[in-house]
């Protein structure tokens, strides 16, 4: 907080200024001022707290700044002195708003309670204004400081003590009861069908929650609606009505399934769990989001924690995928037919309900396995063809559902097999290697960076590129910067060691010795006779 003294009389603002035990009145800068205009530049450029301010002043009165101050600075408060206490004075300052009124000369006690006094309402002021504030900011907020707490609650943040959770939710003024039951329904995007390229994922998140509050508030009235992690929670607390009409439930999903695929392309499946007090809510959550990761092709559809018919998430033993025929279709070039029988097998399984996230994972793994022997064969180095940041997601992604499946089966089947194409004609690969050496002629190149650049295996690098060109790949990169060399030396009159460096050699001795290997001469002889022949 902070304070001006405003007189034409320099020893009264010394005096005021240097007798007031401003600490303790909790005044943190005193600024000083000595007519109306140094005053109003002041006020102009700081937020003044309390202004006390001589009436009588030659260049214009302590009346006439309060005032201004009145419309430039509100919630200045004014304290006014002066040497006559008439009563017009004092009526003309209680009309502009001034806090007191001292008359000169001035009791410094008198005037130190009197500044204490505007320092307090000010305080109390602000703690009204300041709650004031909280106090709208909580009643607009108060939906999503509910949300807050169903979120917590449910993900098992909150303590497990019913009376500790109803304290937790009386804080947050959340209509919450530990002796009611709650039924916890999950609803999941599974996948778009349809191409909604413009939408963005967050946006998808609360249109689809907007629908889902539309239908569930209209039907059955939800205490709280959660987006969280991209998923929709519902909570709905037990009613006798709920009790006995667990099929209406039933009825809302299929409606919000509806409304999901025709409005936003979105395929949902719901999930319903039973009616739990409120420290069981997160097992609950958790057993259904364990339910949705095993749900890899029942899309659009409703399970009922209560009638778990449908047995999603036990393991599937003994599992025999055709790797057998599989394998011999990949080296037969048959990657259509492959793909083919591949999704052929799992849309089998999905028929007769064996298809899960572990049945998924042992697919993945066996098709992976039958790829890499197939690329292993080939000479194909399988970690580095597949390394880019798309095939990473591609296969990050292929056990979520039986699309992402598919195509990561489409993705790598093809890549694998027209990269073996590609071998097998080897001229585009033998020209990948000559571009990327002679990208790189001033660098270190060795067999190894070479082969990953292709993603084969160096010895089998080796020995295409020599049957191609009839050298080495050593032979070559030094057949390459020789060349090189001989173009740098015929036009430019850089230093030989400058020549030596743009071509991959830092030891000069060791460049001349393989130049006139080359050459039949040194660096500087070459450069010599090539001048004179000019």
């Amino acid at each position: 907080m902070n304070i001006l003294i405003v007189d034409d009389e320099i020893q009264t603002v010394r005096a005021i200024k240097h007798s007031i035990d401003w600490y303790k009145l909790k005044i943190d800068e005193v600024y000083t001022a000595h007519n109306i205009f140094q005053a109003k530049e002041c006020l102009s450029a700081t937020t003044i707290d309390i202004a006390i301010c001589d009436i009588e002043m030659p260049q214009g009165s302590g009346l006439e700044l309060l005032a201004w101050i009145k419309v430039h600075s509100p919630e200045t408060k004014s304290i006014l002195l002066t040497c006559h206490a008439e009563f017009e004075f004092a009526k003309k300052a209680i009309e502009l708003g001034s806090f007191d009124y001292l008359v000169k000369p001035i009791p410094f006690e008198e005037l130190e309670q009197v500044i204490y006094k505007v320092v307090s309402k000010i305080a109390s002021t602000k703690r009204l204004k300041e709650y004031s504030e909280y106090g709208e900011y909580w009643i607009n907020n108060q939906s999503v400081i509910a949300e807050g707490f169903w979120s917590d609650l449910v993900q098992g943040k909150l303590s497990t003590n019913p009376a500790e959770i109803a304290q937790n939710a009386k804080k947050r003024n959340v209509d919450y009861k530990t002796d009611e039951r709650y039924r916890l329904i999950l609803i999941c995007k599974k996948r778009l069908v349809t191409k909604l390229d413009t939408w963005n994922r967050q946006l998808l998140d609360y249109a689809l929650k907007n629908i889902v509050g539309e239908i569930l508030f209209k039907n059955v009235n939800s205490n709280s609606l959660i987006i969280l992690n991209g998923q929709l929670i519902a909570i709905l607390e037990e009613t006798e009505e709920r009790k006995h009409h667990a099929g209406k439930i039933k009825e809302v999903c299929k409606e919000l399934i509806v409304a999901g695929n025709t409005y936003l392309g979105c395929s949902v499946s719901c999930y319903i769990g039973e009616f739990v007090y409120g420290e069981q809510l997160p097992v609950i959550f958790k057993s259904l989001l364990e339910i949705d990761k095993n749900n890899v092709t029942l899309t659009s559809k409703i399970f009922d924690y209560n009638e778990r018919d449908l047995d999603l998430d036990s393991p599937i033993a003994a599992l025999q995928p055709l790797t057998k025929e599989w394998t011999i279709m990949l080296h037969q070039g048959q990657k259509d037919k492959l793909k083919f029988e591949i999704m052929n097998y799992l849309h089998a399984l999905a028929i007769e309900e064996k298809l899960n996230l572990e049945v998924l994972r042992i697919v993945q793994q066996d098709v992976l396995q039958m790829l890499y022997s197939f690329l292993q064969q080939k000479e194909v180095q399988a970690h580095q063809l597949f390394k880019d940041p798309q095939s990473q997601e591609l296969y990050r992604n292929s056990i979520s559902t039986i699309d992402y499946m598919r195509t990561w089966i489409h993705y790598f089947i093809d890549r694998a097999v027209d990269y073996t194409d590609k071998i097998a004609k080897s001229q585009s690969v033998i020209g990948k290697v000559k571009e990327y050496i002679h990208t790189n002629l001033k660098n270190e190149i060795t067999r190894e960076d070479i082969a990953n650049h292709v993603f084969l295996n160096p010895d089998y690098l080796t020995r295409i590129f020599k049957r191609s060109t009839g050298l080495s790949i050593i032979e070559y990169v030094t057949e390459a910067r020789i060349k090189k060399s001989l173009e740098l030396l015929n036009h430019s009159s850089v230093p030989i060691s400058i020549v030596a460096s743009e071509v991959g050699y830092d030891n000069l001795t060791y460049f001349s010795k393989l130049f006139k290997k080359a050459v039949g001469c040194t660096p500087s002889e070459y450069r010599r006779k090539s001048a004179k022949s000019e």
